[in-house]
């Protein structure tokens, strides 16, 4: 499975950052032995942040991943987004020694022609500034950047 990467990354060689959505046991097969920061996905509701949780575990025990960020699809206005996010931060801490980097918000019925949050594009920039090793490249970017100018490089 780990020569699918590398036939992805060969077929584009000037893309900082593919994005490849799998099931967790597909990711671990894909990234055992590979330097990742994977992008766990939940949303504002217990059985979501339960599977994200699950995959962080998956992730951290089969292929040594300790390192993730976190999108929420949720109404940026519940009460409920900082503790989720705490609570799966402390449980990936106190149970896998994992940490969670950054994480954002979407909401999904938000218009598409306005502007992206501030933090999704922290995180976006966070990712992009990963090396092949999993550490930091380089500073990322400002986030005023936007998304089209991310996508141009």
């Amino acid at each position: 499975a780990g020569a699918f990467l590398d036939a992805v990354a060969a077929a584009a060689p000037a893309a900082d950052v593919v994005l490849l959505h799998a099931s967790p046991p597909d990711m671990a097969r894909l990234f055992v032995r590979r330097a990742a920061r994977p992008l766990l996905l939940a949303a504002d509701d217990a059985e979501a942040v339960k599977h994200a949780y699950a995959a962080c575990k998956l992730l951290a025990q089969r292929c040594r991943l300790l390192t993730f960020d976190l999108l929420l699809l949720a109404d940026p206005r519940s009460p409920r987004l900082q503790g989720i996010a705490s609570t799966l931060a402390g449980c990936a801490d106190r149970f896998l020694g994992a940490l969670l980097r950054e994480w954002a918000v979407v909401d999904p019925a938000s218009d598409v022609a306005m502007p992206p949050p501030h933090e999704l594009l922290r995180l976006v920039d966070a990712q992009i500034a990963i090396d092949e090793h999993g550490l930091t490249l380089r500073p990322p970017p400002p986030a005023a950047v936007g998304f089209q100018a991310l996508a141009r490089r």
